[in-house]
């Protein structure tokens, strides 16, 4: 019947019910055991059940009111009463105790759990901040979450983050993604990127504009509902914008259009045994891989992993099929399609 419920809450309900069986015995005991009372006009009557559970209550509780049946002098009532006392005393105290246990267990896991998750935050490095927890923002922690990127996340609705907890183990403050104290605490000045994700364009750009002033070398994206608002953010703070309804659009003739594109990226996002992504690579100064061509770094062969297309420094435009024997230079960008861990390797090689 409880099997919903973890064992905490199975014994909590178990013992209450207990509590409340007692309490019937003990009334139906006392209706029935009782002896008949003047009623007032020179004849007698059954105690009523109002009585009944009057006493019952004073003797479960052991408040020592005086009895409002008499006990004394009936053998039955007297055995029934020190039974009832006895269980009754020993379902409560097993009801007390249980519930004390539960709610002072829940308190103390609940403080270690938020200290355990603060000092995760707080040694967090070129990390990435979700503000917001709403439907949105599940399908950008998800795919940090299966492209192995720290993050964490910022909601008002502590019940949504404790179900993204759940999910993904992700770290998480309870609080106003607008309000500094918040950003902080989730590690705004080592962190790398910031999503506003708000429920409305106030909130978002209110979030953009308080990061971009936290922390200058941050990377902010911004969903924006509505399209009038797009320069507002990108003049207050925001690196880029997203519109639900333009990607939106954009999905609907792409699946109308090219659908075997479509599919093939669906499936590549979907597919839970081969983590492949299309990532982007930046070649550091000081990497040794900068000046190489792709034939002398052998990225494929190392890597295992397909280099799409080249972005050199201080360029607008891609070059979307880069000769192998031409040198890349330091700066540049590779955008690369490959399997998750073997990105992050190859991140690592070319930026130290």
């Amino acid at each position: 019947m409880f099997k919903h419920l973890d064992e905490k809450h199975q014994q909590i309900i178990k013992a209450l019910l207990m509590v409340f069986l007692v309490f019937l015995i003990g009334t139906a005991g006392f209706k029935i055991l009782a002896p008949s009372v003047p009623d007032g006009k020179g004849g007698m009557q059954p105690i009523g059940w109002l009585t009944s559970i009057y006493m019952t209550v004073i003797s479960l509780t052991t408040v020592g009111y005086g009895e409002s049946i008499p006990v004394q002098g009936d053998p039955a009532l007297m055995v029934f009463t020190s039974v009832l006392l006895l269980s009754g005393i020993g379902m409560l105290t097993f009801f007390i105790g249980r519930l004390t246990a539960f709610l002072i267990e829940g308190s103390l896991t609940h403080i270690f759990r938020r200290r355990k998750m603060t000092k995760q935050i707080s040694r967090l490095r070129e990390h990435f901040i979700v503000c917001g927890a709403g439907e949105t923002s599940i399908n950008a922690i998800r795919e940090l979450h299966n492209t192995k990127r720290p993050f964490a996340v910022i909601d008002i609705d502590d019940q949504k983050l404790e179900q993204i907890h759940q999910e993904f183990e992700a770290p998480y403050i309870v609080g106003d993604a607008s309000e500094e104290v918040f950003l902080e605490e989730a590690g705004i000045a080592h962190a790398k990127g910031l999503l506003a994700c708000l429920p409305t364009d106030k909130d978002n750009l209110f979030v953009a504009l308080t990061a971009r002033q936290m922390n200058a070398n941050l990377r902010i994206i911004a969903k924006v509902q509505d399209p009038s608002n797009n320069e507002k953010f990108l003049r207050h703070g925001a690196d880029g914008i997203a519109s639900p309804q333009v990607i939106g659009g954009l999905r609907l003739i792409s699946e109308l259009i090219r659908p075997q594109v479509v599919s093939f990226l669906d499936i590549m996002l979907r597919d839970k045994d081969r983590m492949v992504r299309i990532e982007e690579v930046i070649i550091s100064r000081d990497s040794s891989y900068a000046g190489k061509s792709l034939k002398e770094a052998a990225y494929r062969q190392k890597f295992q992993m397909q280099i799409l297309a080249i972005r050199g420094p201080g360029l607008e435009k891609f070059d979307y099929m880069p000769d192998p024997e031409e040198p890349i230079e330091a700066g540049a960008t590779l955008v690369v399609l490959g399997n998750a861990d073997r990105v992050a390797d190859l991140r690592k090689a070319v930026e130290a």
